[in-house]
């Protein structure tokens, strides 16, 4: 697995390097430190960019085995240089911190993250530091509408190493059946989105049993559940998220109409703006 992981010295940085510490990862994986040199007026002097990488890399050496890191500092506009850093070496994942610190790097929620997740080629991590349940251990949250790219996210939960007592939320949202623009709802209709929405949910429960068992093996039993809401997805994950609490939501970047009409799209997105925790956008 590739790994490309942004600092840049900031509250939020920091958290997303100890994310990468706390968790296990494939034998051989390779985690490349990357610092960006923005243009500014007064920029950071290079060396202590190039400390910064050192430093934080040989922290991930010494927390983390079987693990390659290497260290870069780039100058550019740091959207850019993440995209065209990722896609030359074939990067799985990004992993970012939610915000930055200066306009040295405007990580990221604002135009950096947006343009990030809109393009990388690759899945991204944005990282928030955990304020709540530190000790409680990583509570992963799966919004699921089971599509394909639905399922790309269980399947990168199910491959990868996690630390011991992981537990894993699976969550399906059935929206309601809204009537198209202007059109009056009248009795008959209103029976029939009812019913829709009872099929929709009994499909979702049906599906989500099956992904669950699929977990029970690298989790086991008890440390995975499942949840079947209606509402509007977008709040619905960010509710469940807060009220669990989640310390890492993975999603699909986007999802199909029907049942879930999810992601990145409107609903990803909104996610990532808004939780409470840290959000991995899968592709």
């Amino acid at each position: 697995m590739k790994i490309l992981l942004a600092v840049d010295g900031s509250e939020h940085s920091e958290a997303a390097t100890e994310s990468l510490q706390g968790r296990a990862w494939p034998a051989g994986t390779t985690i490349e430190v990357i610092a960006v040199a923005e243009p500014v007026a007064v920029p950071p002097p290079r060396d202590s960019l190039d400390r910064l990488v050192e430093e934080t890399a040989e922290r991930l050496r010494a927390g983390l085995d079987d693990v390659h890191v290497t260290t870069r500092v780039v100058p550019g506009d740091p959207a850019d240089v993440l995209l065209s850093e990722a896609d030359a070496l074939g990067t799985d994942l990004i992993v970012v911190g939610s915000r930055g610190r200066g306009a040295v790097s405007r990580f990221l929620l604002g135009s950096v993250s947006h343009k990030v997740l809109l393009h990388a080629p690759c899945s991204v991590e944005v990282v928030k530091p955990r304020q709540r349940g530190a000790d409680a251990g990583l509570n992963i949250l799966v919004p699921l509408d089971f599509s394909a790219r639905s399922r790309v996210a269980l399947d990168r939960i199910s491959d990868l190493p996690w630390p011991p007592q992981c537990h894993v939320k699976l969550l399906a949202v059935v929206p309601p059946e809204l009537p198209p623009d202007g059109a009056e709802i009248s009795s008959v209709a209103a029976l029939h989105g009812i019913e829709v929405s009872r099929a929709e949910r009994e499909r979702a429960e049906a599906a989500i049993a099956e992904c669950r068992a699929d977990l029970i093996g690298p989790f086991g039993d008890s440390n995975v559940s499942t949840e079947v809401i209606d509402g509007d997805p977008r709040q619905v994950i960010l509710d469940a998220a807060e009220k669990w609490p989640a310390s890492l939501i993975v999603m699909s970047s986007h999802g199909r109409t029907g049942l879930a009409r999810l992601f990145l799209g409107s609903v990803a997105q909104a996610v990532v703006l808004q939780a409470p925790c840290s959000v991995q956008v899968v592709r």
